[in-house]
Formats: C-alpha cells, structure tokens, sequence
C-alpha cells in the first residue's frame, strides 16, 4: 500500500518547531553547563544564601562600608556580598588595583568597644593598620596574636577573655565601635567556609567581655 506524501504546507510547519526545539534544548543545556562550570562558585553560593536566610548585596554596597568608616577610608570595592540581619559577609578587593582578594565578616554589636584587635602571627589583610593601634607585647602571645588597642583597658579584656582561646590563629580579629570585624582571607569563600565563619562569631559575641570594658 502506498502512503500519500505529506501536504508541504505540514513540512513547512514541521521544520520551523524542530528548529524552534533544537535551540531551546542547546540554550538550556549551555546554561546548564556554564552554571556548574564557569559559575559554579556564584551558584553555590547562592544556593548556599538562599538556605541560610541571607541576601545578596547589590553594588553599590554602601551600606555595610557606611557602619564602619575603616573600610570607608581605604576605599575597598566590595566584589560579593551576602546580609542577614546584623551580619555582613563580603569578599573585597583593594582600592589601589590589586587582584588579591580579601574575605570578612562584618558583624554589629550591641554595645561600644573601643579599637581593639587581635592580629595572627601571619599578616592577613592590613585592615587594622589604618586605626594606628598601640602593641601590647605583654599581652601578646608570638606563636598566636598580637594585642593592639587604643587603651590599655581594652587590651587587656580582649586578650585575657576566652575569645584569644576560640579564634583560629590564622584569622584577624577588630573590635571597632559597635563593629566586629572578623578577617578570614586565608580561608575560602565558600558555603563551608561562610558557615563554620557565621558560628564561630556568634560564639565569639557571646564571649564578648562587656561588663570589663564598661566599667573600665
């Protein structure tokens, strides 16, 4: 039995949506592939913020530079950024065009400290080097952290408070205002990391010596 040939006019119609298919499939398969390769990492994150509560920061982030003018000075560009509630988590590059990039961690305090810091052994980002920080080498430990603070008071209820036990030598600590900024540059900026950096700070607020300060 013989089939009649199709009518053109169905070729016509045919041809344009397997056409219509085959792009429609290659875009989604490009997509696809350029979202787990070339930007897995934005990916991952933002998977990551979205499980976590957190919102991306669009550039222009003034606003977690306007809480701490430090940051403001050095004119950083903030190149990722990610905020929940009082918590800033940021990957920046310096003003004077260097490509090393720098993690913190910005968190807002319900209290005034005055400028202290705790500096590991292992210079990270030089963020504190601005403020011009007196050395407590009394209360420095060389193999740890190095004590800097504007007052000897502060000094000391930082650097005698379990928060030097709980900080990990290779990350910087900054207690600015009602400021905590927590440097991890030499970790990674990755959903691992971001967690394990979000804990540990609350940690350190909850260890966080206020009545020594106050009264000092």
């Amino acid at each position: 039995m013989i089939h009649p040939a199709p009518p053109l006019l169905a070729i016509w119609y045919f041809l344009p949506a397997m056409g219509l298919i085959l792009f429609a499939s290659t875009y989604v398969f490009v997509v696809l592939v350029r979202r787990w390769t070339v930007l897995r990492d934005q990916t991952k994150l933002g998977l990551w913020a979205r499980e976590s509560g957190y919102q991306p920061v669009r550039p222009p982030a003034d606003q977690p530079l306007a809480l701490m003018p430090l940051l403001l000075r050095q004119r950083i560009h903030i190149t990722r950024a990610y905020h929940r509630r009082r918590t800033w988590l940021m990957q920046i590059t310096p003003a004077e065009g260097s490509t090393t990039l720098r993690h913190l961690l910005m968190c807002q305090l319900p209290m005034n400290w005055p400028d202290t810091a705790l500096r590991p052994p292992v210079k990270t980002s030089g963020l504190i080097d601005p403020l011009s920080l007196r050395h407590f080498p009394a209360l420095s430990t060389p193999n740890r952290f190095g004590v800097y603070a504007t007052s000897a008071a502060g000094a000391k209820a930082l650097a005698t408070s379990p928060i030097r036990g709980l900080l990990p030598p290779d990350l910087g600590l900054l207690l600015h205002k009602d400021v905590l900024l927590l440097d991890f540059s030499a970790r990674p900026f990755d959903p691992i990391e971001l967690d394990r950096m979000v804990t540990l700070v609350d940690q350190l607020v909850r260890h966080l010596p206020v009545a020594q300060v106050v009264s000092a």
